[in-house]
Order: structure tokens, then C-alpha cells, then sequence
């Protein structure tokens, strides 16, 4: 939505862009996964997922943004933007963070044991669709280095926005897609992931960066 930060970048320089190119009222999807990314990148959280104490950062990068780490009701937090529509600054916490891992931790389990149940191995998969809004805006670089998905298919990853809304449009007004849709129906397997023999073992495997 508006106001949303969307993308994060951490170089030389601090950047950000926002939906709908105002002050920033909160954050997106993208920009978290962006803001994770970079801040591992520049050293700022470990690998454990720990954001640092400004006197820990040793990188040169980081320490040229260590100004950002703030503690906020008693919470490590890194600020991603002090100029706001609300006037509150926008940040990410050190419990942003945690549940982040979280997430990510069970989709990247979720596609280790997809590939695993099917027989594939990641060199198989051809190309990765990303649908929805947050498909459209995610930064595949973002998203292989958290982890969400394998580094391997970070040139095989493209947004294709509401594939569901396109795909029910298709099927009413064409009787070949509908047909087409209900024959690819009948090949798709659900796999019920939390009663999973291999879940909990995958999950807290994939929790760290």
C-alpha cells in the first residue's frame, strides 16, 4: 500500500523507496526481506539472527551505519526511516526479526521437502513463479540471501502478480483453459507440512541464515 517501505538498500549510502513515493507510514513484505538481507550483509545481524550491539559490528560498512541501531522500549532496533508520515520512526526489532526467521524457516522447509516428496533436486526446477503483490515487489537477491529460497534459483525466480485473479478470469471465459485448469487440478498433490515426518527436524534447520 502507500507509504509502505518497499525496497531497502545498505551500501556507501543508506537507501529506501516507498509505495506511492511519500514519507513512509510502515513497511512491506519486500522491504523486510530487503532490510534482512542488507543488514546481513553489512554485518549488522549475525547469522544466528541477533542484531548487534553497535560496539560488535566489525564490518567497515556496518560501522558506517551502526548510528541506526537504537535500543526502543528496551528492544535492539535498526531504524530504517526517522522522517515519517506519522512522525514515529519506522524500524525493525530484534522480535521483527525473530518471527521473521520463523516464516522463513517454514517455507524454506516447506520447498526442501516438496523437492524431496516429488524426487527433484533444486538443479531441476526451471523457473520459480512468485504470485500476489509481495511476488511482484520481492527482490529475488533478497530472497536467496535469507534463505526463503535456494540460492541456486535466484535467476529463475519471476513475479507474476494475481495469478489466481488471471486464472479465474482464463477459466470463465474460455472453456479450453477451464478444461485445462481442472486436468492440471487432478495432478496436484497437497502435503499437509505441520504432520510431516521430517518438518520440525527441517524447520529448526532452516531457522538460521
Amino acid at each position: 500500500a502507500s507509504g509502505a517501505i518497499d525496497h531497502v538498500s545498505i551500501g556507501e549510502e543508506y537507501k529506501y523507496t516507498v509505495i506511492g513515493e511519500t514519507l513512509p507510514r510502515g513497511i512491506a513484505g519486500s522491504g523486510l526481506v530487503d532490510a534482512v538481507a542488507e543488514l546481513l550483509k553489512t554485518g549488522i545481524v549475525n547469522k544466528k539472527g541477533r542484531i548487534l550491539k553497535p560496539e560488535e559490528v566489525k564490518s567497515d560498512l556496518g560501522k558506517r551505519h551502526r548510528d541506526r541501531i537504537v535500543s526502543i522500549d528496551e528492544i535492539s532496533s535498526f531504524v530504517l526511516a526517522d522522517k515519517t508520515a506519522t512522525g514515529q520512526p519506522v524500524y525493525i526489532n530484534q522480535k521483527d526479526i525473530r518471527e521473521f526467521q520463523l516464516a522463513k524457516g517454514a517455507i524454506a522447509a516447506g520447498v526442501e521437502i516438496l523437492l524431496k516428496t516429488y524426487g527433484a533436486k533444486v538443479g531441476d526446477i526451471d523457473e520459480v513463479f512468485l504470485a500476489g503483490a509481495f511476488g511482484n515487489y520481492l527482490n529475488p537477491e533478497s530472497a536467496c540471501k535469507v534463505g526463503l529460497i535456494p540460492k541456486e534459483l535466484e535467476g529463475k525466480i519471476r513475479g507474476i502478480g494475481n495469478a489466481a485473479g488471471a486464472g479465474a478470469k482464463l477459466a470463465m471465459l474460455s472453456e479450453k483453459e477451464y478444461e485445462r485448469a481442472v486436468k492440471l487440478s487432478q495432478k496436484i498433490h497437497y502435503i499437509e507440512l505441520s504432520t510431516h515426518d521430517e518438518f520440525n527436524s527441517t524447520f529448526f534447520r532452516k531457522v538460521e541464515f
